[in-house]
């Protein structure tokens, strides 16, 4: 997990590498990763957000191991790339 957050790679080498090792993190984990991350992936992270990541092979990865880490509901293909559907707002 160091290397996800300490070495200075470019964003497709972290989401490469994240990919690469996401089944060994937790949901807790990951989510510490993500909200480092430049926007909009860090947006991810945040309740009620729709966020839309680039086209590519790498990030429709990470969407579908975003799902399986819950901490995505769902994405979708969007005419501006993948737009990510995380859980929503909490009601008071």
């Amino acid at each position: 997990m160091e290397i996800l957050l300490d070495k200075p790679l470019s964003m497709p080498e972290k989401i490469q590498l994240f990919n690469t090792r996401f089944h060994q993190f937790s949901r807790e984990e990951a989510l510490s990763i993500i909200v480092k991350w430049l926007s909009p992936y860090s947006e991810a992270t945040k309740p009620g957000k729709r966020p839309v990541i680039p086209f590519g092979t790498e990030n429709q990865y990470l969407a579908n191991n975003l799902e399986k880490l819950k901490i995505i509901k769902r994405s979708e293909p969007d005419k501006h790339g993948i737009r990510l559907f995380n859980v929503g707002k909490t009601k008071i």
